[in-house]
C-alpha cells in the first residue's frame, strides 16, 4: 500500500470544525489537500 499511495504522512485530515471562542462561534473549513486527494485517486473506487 505504501508504495501505490507514496503518502509520507498519517491520512489525517479536518474538513470542518465548529468551535466558540469568548461567545462567538467560529466555523473553520479546509479542503482535502492535494497529496490526500492523490492517494484517493490512486486508490479509485471502493
Amino acid at each position: 500500500m505504501e508504495e501505490t499511495c507514496a503518502l509520507d504522512r498519517t491520512f489525517l485530515h479536518c474538513k470542518r470544525i465548529d468551535i466558540e471562542l469568548d461567545g462567538v462561534r467560529q466555523v473553520l473549513e479546509a479542503p482535502l489537500p492535494a497529496d490526500l486527494t492523490l492517494v484517493l485517486d490512486r486508490l479509485g473506487p471502493p
